[in-house]
């Protein structure tokens, strides 16, 4: 339903100007768990300005350096180094790549590839 108004105009998501940069999956037994994706997407195609649906606290724009002094769980610091490292050598577009995946195997944390 959210996306009905925009459909109707015949728009939607730009998804190719998305860089599908990595992907986490909670280990079992956690009590919250997710299946996260996470994307890049250069920031000139933002417009706007940031707002809340009370949910979230404090919006606002951090550069990737700052945010890692900040305290973040062990996955998100992960993913941030990962965008760091995206940014200062992108590759190629259209390159294929391995998709890094953060998860849990026998109760150790792995890094690997989809």
């Amino acid at each position: 339903a959210p996306w009905d108004a925009f459909a109707a105009r015949g728009m939607g998501p730009a998804l190719g100007a998305l860089d599908y940069l990595c992907r986490a999956v909670t280990p079992p037994r956690r009590p919250r768990r997710f299946n996260a994706r996470f994307f890049l997407a250069d920031a000139v195609d933002a417009t706007g300005d940031l707002k809340g649906d009370g949910e979230l606290l404090d919006l606002r724009w951090i550069g990737v350096e700052d945010t890692l002094a900040l305290p973040l769980p062990d996955v998100t610091r992960l993913v941030l180094k990962l965008v760091a490292a995206h940014l200062a050598d992108p590759p190629p577009p259209d390159a294929p790549r391995p998709v890094p995946r953060f998860r849990a195997v026998h109760g150790r944390f792995v890094f690997d590839a989809e």
